[in-house]
């Protein structure tokens, strides 16, 4: 939460701004696929 830890959520957004473009929607459709399989077999 970035009320706890602002410094940690700074840094963080950093590294993610620099960061390979490809990089991030590769994370960004394994965790769409890992919650669409959760939810298929959750449900």
């Amino acid at each position: 939460m970035p009320v706890l830890m602002p410094q940690a959520w700074r840094e963080a957004l950093i590294r993610i701004a620099h960061t390979n473009p490809a990089t991030i929607r590769l994370f960004g459709m394994i965790a769409m696929a890992v919650g669409a399989l959760m939810f298929h077999f959750l449900r």
